[in-house]
Order: structure tokens, then sequence, then C-alpha cells
């Protein structure tokens, strides 16, 4: 069995929206540390340091916006597409 790393956390029926951030979703089960016996030991700080950073740059910069229209599609790092 092979993981497609892009796909992850990309079911509509587990994930709905799954294009669009929301960082309160439950994402209980995501890909992101690694699973089971290969689950990163820094998951457990790493999720409050992210949290931490999000809320420094909205607090710092609260006009950030999107460099691209949002309708627009993003390119893949790993495809160039």
């Amino acid at each position: 069995m092979q993981v497609a790393v892009g796909a992850a956390n990309r079911a509509p029926d587990r994930f709905p929206s799954p294009d669009q951030l929301d960082p309160g979703r439950n994402a209980g089960g995501d890909l992101a540390f690694g699973h089971g016996i290969h689950r990163c030991v820094g998951a457990p700080p790493a999720r409050p340091e992210a949290e931490l950073a999000l809320r420094a740059i909205l607090t710092r910069f609260p006009h950030i916006r999107l460099a691209v229209p949002p309708e627009r599609p993003a390119r893949s790092a790993a495809t160039g597409t």
C-alpha cells in the first residue's frame, strides 16, 4: 500500500471543504504529523506554537491578504502545476 502525501487530509467525506483553511476544524486523525508508531514526537508542542505564531502574524498585520485572488488555483510545489 502506498500513501499519496499530496492527497492527505483531502477526503471530502472526512474533511468538509478540504481546500478551505479552517483553523477550527476538528482534524483528528490527520496525517500532518505522521501516524501510529511513526507519529512525530514534536506534534504536541508544535500545534500550540503554530496557533501562537498565526495569532501574532494576524494581530501584527490585520490587513494581510492573499497574493492572488482566492478563485485562482494554487500552484503545487511538487508538480509545478
